[in-house]
């Protein structure tokens, strides 16, 4: 793993924008189905920004359905699948989304990864 730390916070406001897509992200996207396919526990991911009520900045967060959430062995797996894509001065959160929250985020944003009778999308 790199020198990167886990770091847990709770957030109660998290609002949702957009979906964060782009030929890099659909990379990200392929190396986590990847990973996933490993973890039955995780049912959908999202890779949406966010913002936790401060407008004015947004951050890009990872957004998974899980039953039940992942260990942190998990977390740190898809934190190494980051590191080797993006550069050393990004950072990525990840959010547990219960099933509201997972209601608002998909006015904005389309999952990449669903376990269902859909394929996920590259």
């Amino acid at each position: 793993m790199s020198k990167r730390q886990l770091v847990e916070f709770h957030r109660s406001e998290v609002r949702f924008l957009a979906e964060q897509d782009g030929p890099i992200e659909r990379e990200f996207h392929r190396r986590l189905i990847e990973l996933f396919s490993e973890y039955e526990t995780v049912t959908k991911g999202y890779l949406a920004a966010v913002d936790y009520g401060t407008p004015a900045t947004f951050t890009v967060a990872l957004c998974l359905r899980a039953f039940p959430s992942p260990d942190t062995e998990f977390v740190k797996r898809i934190g190494d699948v980051f590191a080797s894509i993006f550069s050393s001065a990004e950072h990525l959160d990840i959010l547990f989304l219960d099933e509201e929250q997972e209601i608002r985020l998909r006015h904005v944003c389309r999952a990449f990864y669903e376990v269902a009778s859909e394929k996920p999308r590259l």
